[in-house]
C-alpha cells in the first residue's frame, strides 16, 4: 500500500524539492571537486518528501 502511493506520487509534476540543484552540486564538489558532472536531469519522491506531515497529512 505505501509502495503503492510512492508510485503514485511520482507520477505527479511538482516544483516542491527537498534539496536544490545548487546546494546539492556545493556538496558534491567539497568532496570530489570539478570533476563530477552535478546537473540533475530528473528528480523524484526520495526520503525528504516522507516526513511525518506528509504521511499522516489529508
Amino acid at each position: 500500500m505505501f509502495r503503492d502511493a510512492l508510485v503514485a506520487l511520482v507520477g505527479h509534476s511538482t516544483q516542491r524539492v527537498c534539496l536544490r540543484q545548487d546546494h546539492l552540486a556545493g556538496r558534491i564538489r567539497e568532496v570530489y571537486g570539478d570533476q563530477v558532472d552535478t546537473t540533475v536531469t530528473e528528480w523524484a519522491c526520495a526520503h525528504g518528501d516522507v516526513g511525518w506531515a506528509n504521511l499522516t497529512g489529508p
